[in-house]
């Protein structure tokens, strides 16, 4: 079968867990035999300025293009604009966020069929993704559970899920060191899904009572205050994740609205013991109790009470931590880009017929 000509369409260059599944997707289907090209505005760059934001921003920007570079310098192309002059013609192009839904929408049929990528429930981050949805754009998630809402909401159908994976090129064990058996990692995030001020506050509540543990996070943002016990890393590569991951016993998802992050998957894979909240599809790639230990959403005392648990038992951290490497091991991005692969051909079938 002949490949297909595929447009990704990203909002911008904020490299987190929605743009590296959109590029992991890429490279797959690129590599299956599919002409595969990323394209994000070029308002993603900012012109340099005379002010220090000014600048920030345009250290950011290449900062930003440094880590999509990885994925292949051909794969990622900058436009001035999503529209018909600069999109090329294809058999399918793919919205990737719900802005992008209204920037695909209006392009010419020529460009492709047209794809909402729907990676998460967008209503929450903005209200106009709710208009989003209802666009005459094919659907395709990454999570039961979202599928399930968009079929009842739309009464229309929804192609998936599209599982997310982790990428076991990057995310592996690397040797043990003494500073592992006292840290503890979480995603640092201003948007209040990701439950990170909860985690603060769990943190908080460890440190007071054994004030040898160490706290690291990451995060796509500046951190605004950093609690003097918690070492911040701004927007680290990925192989630095990997390091990120290394270094902690525990990693803390402490999230309330999420379809499934890539960072338990991640963590999981380079050795971590999870302490979760039951958010989106944790309990389909994890085990409570077996594979992680859950703890309720916003519950910072329950959050504490698991991590000091976990720090306190070496023997059940560990094999919970096996468990979870093991469970992460179940999903590939391999197989979830052939999913993908196998959606975006019965689609263009459908209008070949």
């Amino acid at each position: 079968m002949a490949g297909l000509r595929i447009n990704f369409i990203l909002p911008d260059l904020f490299f987190g867990g929605g743009a590296r599944t959109v590029l992991e997707h890429a490279v797959n289907l690129r590599r299956f035999g599919h002409d595969t090209v990323v394209h994000i505005p070029q308002h993603s760059f900012p012109d340099l300025g005379h002010t220090l934001h000014d600048l920030y921003a345009r250290v950011r920007a290449y900062r930003d293009r440094r880590d999509f570079s990885w994925y292949g310098r051909d794969l990622v192309r900058v436009v001035p604009s999503i529209d018909d002059r600069f999109i090329r013609d294809g058999d399918v192009v793919i919205a990737t966020w719900w802005r992008t839904a209204f920037w695909v929408d209006r392009l010419s049929p020529s460009k492709g069929i047209k794809v909402h990528f729907i990676q998460g429930d967008e209503r929450v981050i903005d209200p106009e993704a709710a208009q989003a949805w209802q666009l005459p754009l094919a659907k395709v998630t990454v999570a039961h559970w979202l599928q399930e809402s968009l079929l009842h909401l739309l009464q229309a159908p929804v192609h998936g899920p599209v599982m997310n994976a982790v990428n076991r090129d990057l995310f592996f064990q690397t040797p043990v060191t003494s500073e592992r058996e006292r840290t503890v990692g979480v995603q640092f995030s201003t948007d209040e899904r990701k439950g990170f001020e909860a985690a603060r506050e769990a943190f908080g509540m460890v440190q007071k009572q054994r004030s040898e543990i160490q706290f690291v996070a990451f995060g796509q943002r500046l951190f605004p205050r950093i609690p003097p016990f918690l070492r911040f890393y701004y927007k680290p590569r990925q192989e630095e994740l990997r390091t990120i991951y290394s270094r902690c016993a525990v990693w803390l998802v402490p999230s309330t609205n999420d379809s499934m992050s890539l960072i338990p998957l991640e963590a999981a894979s380079c050795g971590c013991a999870l302490v979760a909240t039951e958010t989106g599809e944790m309990c389909r790639y994890f085990k409570d109790g077996e594979s992680f230990a859950q703890v309720l959403m916003g519950d910072p005392k329950g959050m504490a009470i698991a991590l000091l648990d976990l720090l306190g038992n070496r023997k059940k951290r560990e094999a919970l931590a096996r468990a979870a490497e093991k469970s992460a091991k179940n999903v590939s991005w391999e197989r979830s880009s052939r999913d993908f692969e196998t959606i975006l051909f019965n689609l263009r079938r459908s209008v070949s017929v």
